[in-house]
Order: C-alpha cells, then sequence, then structure tokens
C-alpha cells in the first residue's frame, strides 16, 4: 500500500487578488494551486481529461500522431472517430463544472464567475510530481459597500467644513473610502 508522510500531502495557493476596474464590489483572482502527495489523486481525477492525459504522455514518448487523427484517417474508424470526438467534446464541457465545484467548496457564499482554466503541470512524474493548475475568477460577495458619513475641511484651515455620505468598500477588516477632491 503506498504511503507518503504528512509534508508530502499537501495543497498550496497563490493568488493575485485585485478589485474589477468597473465594480469595486468584485474581486478578480489569478489563482495557481499545486497539489502533492496523495491528494494530488483526487485532483486528478476530478481535473483531467483523458484526452488531455493522453496527449501529454504521447508527445513524452515522442509520438507525432494521436489516435483521434489515425481514426480519421482510417476509412473503417471514422465512425469511431465521431463517437470519440463527441465523448471528448461532452467530457470537455463539464470539465468547467468540476472547477467551479472545487471552487464553490473553498467560496462558499460568493457568487464565482469561472473565467479561465488549465492545468500547467500534471504530477505524472517522480521528477515532476507536482500537479499545478491555474483558475482565474471572479467574486461576487466578499466585499460589501457600506455608505459613511464623513466630514473634512475643504481648502485649507479656513475652507468651510464638508459633510458627505461618500460611498466606502469593506474588504478584509479594512475600509476604503473615496473622497472627492479639488484641485487648486
Amino acid at each position: 500500500m503506498p504511503e507518503s508522510g504528512a509534508l508530502q500531502n499537501r495543497q498550496a495557493e497563490r493568488m493575485k487578488i485585485g478589485f474589477a476596474k468597473d465594480n469595486l464590489q468584485q474581486l478578480q483572482i489569478d489563482r495557481e494551486t499545486t497539489v502533492t502527495g496523495h491528494f494530488r489523486k483526487r485532483s486528478q481525477q476530478q481535473l483531467f481529461l483523458f484526452e488531455d492525459y493522453y496527449n501529454e504522455e504521447r508527445k513524452l514518448l515522442g509520438i507525432e500522431t494521436s489516435f483521434m487523427e489515425d481514426f480519421q484517417k482510417g476509412r473503417n474508424t471514422r465512425g469511431l472517430y465521431d463517437e470519440y470526438r463527441n465523448a471528448f467534446g461532452k467530457a470537455r464541457r463539464e470539465l468547467r463544472d468540476n472547477y467551479l465545484e472545487e471552487l464553490k467548496g473553498q467560496f462558499e457564499d460568493a457568487t464565482i464567475t469561472l473565467d479561465t482554466f488549465g492545468i500547467r503541470r500534471f504530477g505524472l512524474r517522480t521528477a515532476q510530481p507536482e500537479l499545478v493548475y491555474d483558475t482565474k475568477f471572479s467574486l461576487d460577495g466578499f466585499v460589501k459597500r457600506p455608505v459613511l458619513t464623513t466630514s473634512w475641511t475643504q481648502g485649507g484651515s479656513s475652507g468651510a467644513d464638508v459633510s458627505k455620505a461618500l460611498p466606502a468598500y469593506a474588504y478584509g477588516g479594512y475600509f476604503y473610502v473615496f473622497r472627492p477632491f479639488v484641485l487648486l
């Protein structure tokens, strides 16, 4: 029975988080996930397609044409080619749902929009045992927009005291207030 230590079983994520340009309540996240050890197997089953796995192995072995290309060229295997093409197309459409499920498991209460996803390293070789995949997505529902009433002095110490309701955004326990300014 294969065994791996606790240090070998890990999932690490590197995220670049920013606000959407047109909506400061929406987070744009570019995430790179690295999975190792026994955690890798479940992720591989969920996020791989046979077609991608096969193409990765074919490149490693130096095989120039795929079995799909061979099926397409052959007269007797044309029907088999159509059947495989339809099955692979269906699996590719369902793959997006698998990535969304994985994201929803982590960000339960937010509305998620998946932009792009893909495998960077398959984690199939002992020389590169890590599964590395990328996801780019948007989150709605993490950043709240309260309205704060603030006051400030406009025009220096001799200026008038101004009190206005300004939009503010809360994220990570901090409030960001966007105050209008006047150029003199």
